[in-house]
């Protein structure tokens, strides 16, 4: 295998979206990071084969919630829900809440960030990449545009959840490069599925936004979300 050395040009990598295929150089810039990291740390555990599963967790935990400050770095018992330093704290909260609704405890990294730069049209998209077979964790990251209001990234953020419980549960499958299986059906490439009639954006719209009233109309009755996602009445 060749070695890379400092000053050498990164390699490339390319990573398959509920948004469709992400290419890592084309948008490469420091915001990437934690995308590059979580593939090269795979690809690095294939080759040694010596951390043990429950450090290996730490680690990634640990640089990646270093890699830039955050507002929230906090475990809700094996899972982990961390946002970038531009996230308000309420998105972070909200997430934590989500993850115990959907009932989602099992050894899982969640990262939320913003970016500027997200196509006309596209409010967010989920990442998810499961490094279980390696010793690792299942990890998503929510990528949620910068410019929309604070209302819609809210319910743009609850929209996506579904899709990281849709990949966690493996409801959600992907096939190979560009194929997706939902449920117990066949593998189909995503190109060729027109947006609305994929069911697992069908899916994330219903529930993603009964999730999210639900929350709004707790939080209305002066409900609060603490910093470990449970809701307390005032």
């Amino acid at each position: 295998m060749k070695s890379i050395r400092l000053g050498d040009e990164a390699p490339n990598f390319i990573a398959e979206t509920t948004e469709g295929e992400t290419d890592f150089r084309r948008k490469a810039s420091g915001e990437y990071q934690m995308e590059v990291f979580f593939l090269l740390f795979t690809v690095f555990r294939e080759k040694v084969k010596l951390i043990p599963y429950h450090l290996v967790f730490l680690i990634q935990i640990g640089i990646c919630f270093n890699a830039e400050p955050v507002w929230s770095c906090n475990t809700l018992g094996n899972t982990a829900v961390a946002g970038g330093k531009d996230v308000p704290i309420e998105l972070v909260e909200q997430a934590k809440y989500y993850t115990q609704i959907l009932g989602l405890n099992q050894q899982i990294f969640i990262r939320i960030s913003f970016r500027p730069w997200l196509p006309q049209g596209i409010l967010g998209y989920t990442m998810y990449q499961d490094d279980r077979k390696n010793g690792g964790a299942q990890q998503a990251h929510i990528i949620i545009n910068k410019r929309l209001s604070f209302y819609q990234q809210a319910k743009t953020l609850a929209h996506e959840m579904i899709h990281v419980e849709q990949f966690f549960t493996e409801k959600l499958v992907k096939c190979s490069r560009n194929y997706y299986r939902w449920e117990s059906g066949k593998c189909r490439k995503i190109s060729r599925i027109p947006y609305s009639n994929r069911p697992w954006e069908q899916e994330a719209d219903q529930r993603g936004n009964e999730m999210w009233a639900s929350l709004q109309q707790q939080l209305k009755t002066g409900t609060t979300i603490t910093s470990d996602g449970a809701l307390v009445k005032n």
